[in-house]
């Protein structure tokens, strides 16, 4: 995995004769015994669909793209000039940064490009336990019941217990999203 800018020479390692590599979403998922992205601080570009709303809710991003290998939060301080709303659905080739953040792995992107925009959403994969290998995945877990449910809402989001009889689960609710504030 390339950590430094992509090279311009069509032949040069790393690049094809339309552009610098795509990376799979998948090839930067791994993980060292210590949990730390195998992929951290590479310069990579992929291309994704944007599953989620952004969760940062202001200047700024933190959405999730997946492609047909895995998922990736895509999170920036402030909002690049050309891409200010992202959208369920817009395809993207996002150029950037491999960061984590709390265990979680991001990229930092320096270009975001629309492909096209209402492309379709993957189906959320159905999942009974949450792990390394569908983090940043659109899931569906079935049979769950929330089993806490906040009397007030307050700051940036809260989390929520829910279970499926066995197995309990935190879920964290963001304040961008539809679940915020219903009963």
């Amino acid at each position: 995995i390339p950590t430094t800018a992509w090279p311009t020479c069509t032949y040069s390692i790393g690049s094809t004769a339309t552009g610098p590599r795509i990376w799979t979403i998948g090839s930067l998922r791994g993980v060292n015994a210590n949990g730390v992205a195998d992929s951290l601080n590479a310069v990579v570009r992929i291309r994704g669909t944007v599953t989620s709303i952004d969760f940062d809710g202001n200047t700024g991003y933190s959405f999730y793209v997946q492609d047909g290998t895995g998922g990736m939060n895509i999170y920036r301080s402030s909002d690049l000039a050309n891409y200010t709303s992202p959208l369920r659905g817009d395809s993207l080739y996002i150029h950037g940064t491999v960061i984590q953040f709390n265990g979680l792995t991001e990229i930092q992107p320096d270009t975001i490009t629309v492909i096209a925009a209402n492309r379709p959403v993957p189906s959320p994969l159905v999942v009974a336990t949450m792990d390394e290998s569908n983090e940043s995945m659109l899931v569906r877990m079935n049979s769950m019941t929330a089993t806490t449910w906040p009397s007030t809402w307050s700051g940036s989001g809260q989390n929520v217990t829910i279970s499926n009889g066995s197995t309990t689960f935190t879920m964290r609710i963001d304040a961008d999203c539809n679940l915020w504030k219903k009963v």
